[in-house]
């Protein structure tokens, strides 16, 4: 189901374009009474005589009548309080009001890494920078995976047990005691230059290697 209706976000200025809300769709879940069946019969009872989408109600309707709106628009206060009226009488956790429900929506496709013009054709805002505040903090979901991206990356990095291997000092000591063998160490008398050590007494033996 789609629906048009020719506005301007902006008027007035040379940056003033039609808005996208010129061609909105709902799309069916299979359900009898979800959105699209709900809308269905909406759009089914306006009056045909009021080109407005949002119309007056009649003080007084039954389900077998063809029209249950007046041929007037529906007022611009009550078009404001509309989500806080449906919030109370639906008796929903907390009261909504439209703008909420716009920057909700807006911030949800944007957590759904739904393209920015894409965001701008549902919304109608001219501008990226338009719907940069909407997604200007992580949701909680974006930090739940930043999070886990990084508990992942430091649990499959982590450095491996160095395997220390003992080497027994048996074989070195053999080969020591092998090299020491071959060595014979003499008792010698030496000899130095005359007047090397003068006037001094040398007791004990000399070694020499």
């Amino acid at each position: 189901m789609t629906h048009e209706e020719a506005t301007k976000n902006h008027l007035d200025g040379e940056n003033s374009k039609s808005s996208a809300e010129r061609e909105t769709r709902l799309y069916s879940t299979g359900e009898d009474d979800d959105a699209f069946a709900s809308l269905k019969v909406f759009v089914s009872k306006l009056n045909p005589s009021c080109s407005a989408f949002f119309q007056h109600p009649k003080q007084s309707v039954n389900t077998e009548n063809a029209v249950w709106y007046e041929n007037r628009p529906l007022g611009v206060n009550k078009l404001g309080e509309m989500m806080k009226t449906i919030s109370v009488g639906a008796k929903l956790s907390q009261t909504y009001t439209n703008h909420f429900v716009r920057a909700s929506a807006i911030t949800m496709l944007s957590d759904a890494n739904v393209p920015d013009r894409h965001i701008m054709f549902i919304s109608g805002h001219s501008s990226e920078k338009s719907i940069a505040h909407y997604s200007s903090r992580p949701s909680v979901s974006q930090l739940e995976s930043v999070s886990d991206t990084i508990s992942n990356a430091l649990q499959n990095h982590q450095p491996q047990s160095t395997q220390i291997s003992t080497v027994t000092s048996a074989p070195l000591m053999q080969s020591w005691n092998r090299m020491a063998s071959n060595v014979s160490m003499s008792t010698a008398t030496a000899s130095f230059p005359s007047g090397f050590f003068n006037s001094c007494n040398i007791q004990g033996n000399v070694q020499v290697f």
